[in-house]
């Protein structure tokens, strides 16, 4: 497991990342953004790296499912479509309550559903 400092800094880290990727799902609400989706995959990347450097295995692993779809988006493969949105929204919960379960929070609803597979297939 890594370091006490890591583990902080992943948490501080990760709120910003989810932020980011919040704030990317709204934007693309109202249609589909080449920018947004990029903002996206940024904040799925950034988060996937830094919870594979720290140990949270769940958590990387759903970022990494989230990163390769949206890669196929960035690259043209896969259409951004409402479904497709809807399904980040709630992979974007399920991030949120593996951060919480991580952090040793009570589980909320949203993290009794996890570990899940992720909801974008």
């Amino acid at each position: 497991m890594a370091s006490a400092e890591a583990v902080a800094a992943f948490f501080s880290e990760s709120e910003a990342h989810i932020e980011a990727m919040e704030n990317s799902l709204l934007a693309l609400e109202s249609g589909f953004k080449a920018e947004s989706v990029n903002e996206l995959f940024r904040a799925v990347h950034s988060l996937k790296g830094n919870a594979g450097l720290v140990g949270f295995s769940d958590l990387h692993a759903l970022a990494a499912e989230m990163e390769t779809l949206l890669d196929g988006v960035r690259k043209g493969g896969r259409n951004f479509d409402p479904n497709l949105r809807e399904g980040l929204f709630k992979d974007l919960d399920k991030i949120r309550g593996l951060v919480e379960k991580a952090q040793g929070a009570p589980a909320s609803p949203k993290a009794e559903e996890v570990p899940a597979k992720p909801e974008h297939k």
